[in-house]
């Protein structure tokens, strides 16, 4: 009995862990790929537009928009580069890549974390509603 008690304990273990690895498992990733978003934010007002190759995001407090290429590397992961934009941004993401992996889907909207490829730590957490 206790030996059965074990082997479940590890079983469940072992699934929740291999669950962890893949943020969005399970998810409708797919469905957030297009569309128009919002920003839910406090301190901050953005709008997102994506589509199968660009995304543009307006602050709508400056009305400044920047524009990234857009390339999906796995169901719930994408990287974007940026084409133009504030000069400021353009030097800061000149010759780097922000990777936006989608941790949870909801009927509205998704939970992300976003992160610049290669450098350890400066992730950030948002969510975004998708807007009509």
């Amino acid at each position: 009995m206790k030996r059965s008690l074990t082997l479940i304990i590890f079983i469940l273990t072992t699934q929740l862990a291999f669950c962890a690895i893949d943020p969005g498992k399970g998810s409708n990733c797919k469905a957030f790929k297009t569309g128009k978003y919002k920003l839910v934010d406090k301190e901050r007002s953005y709008r997102i537009e994506r589509d199968k190759k660009i995304q543009i995001e307006t602050d709508l407090t400056t009305n400044e928009t920047t524009r990234f290429k857009v390339k999906w590397v796995s169901a719930c992961e994408y990287e974007l580069n940026i084409l133009e934009g504030r000069k400021d941004l353009m030097e800061f993401f000149k010759n780097k890549t922000l990777v936006i992996r989608i941790l949870e889907t909801f009927e509205k909207g998704y939970k992300y974390e976003a992160k610049l490829k290669g450098i350890e730590g400066g992730v950030v957490v948002h969510t975004v509603e998708r807007i009509n």
